[in-house]
């Protein structure tokens, strides 16, 4: 599965400079109690090796997560959010007028997999990539783990 970039190297250099007052050692995760406990699956084998610390995760819902995700860019906003379903028009809308540009790891809105026989969809900020420790490398685990389920 491939990860949609959404201009990720122009928003880290934009937001590189900016990002030093905000930049944070750990990766920030919304969403749904259902994706939880894969989340949390791939934060401890991210975290596991010492490099980054664990991220932090909180289960709240799929629609709160986006709300969450959605609000901004910056240090007081989560990195990623779990979903048992794809943002809709309006959550995409929100994202914009909060000036949040949206990755995700699969391609079209697809899920990265099921748990319990439910759909996971992935979002991230690429504003965020290469701001926040970490958090390609726990991108990255996360779709390397839904390729193995």
């Amino acid at each position: 599965m491939k990860l949609r970039h959404f201009s990720v190297a122009l928003a880290v250099g934009v937001f590189a400079l900016a990002g030093e007052a905000w930049a944070r050692s750990q990766v920030q995760v919304v969403g749904a109690s259902e994706t939880y406990p894969l989340t949390k699956a791939v934060a401890d084998a991210f975290s596991a090796g010492g490099a980054f610390p664990e991220p932090d995760i909180r289960s709240t819902g799929s629609g709160g997560g986006i709300k969450q995700f959605c609000g901004g860019v910056g240090a007081a906003t989560p990195d990623v959010v779990s979903t048992i379903r794809p943002m809709r028009d309006q959550d995409k809308a929100q994202c914009e007028a909060n000036g949040v540009d949206v990755g995700a790891l699969t391609e079209g809105d697809q899920p990265i997999g099921l748990i319990n026989e439910k759909p996971v969809f992935v979002y991230f900020k690429p504003a965020h990539v290469g701001v926040v420790k970490g958090l390609r490398e726990f991108l990255a685990a996360f779709r390397s783990a839904a390729g193995d389920a």
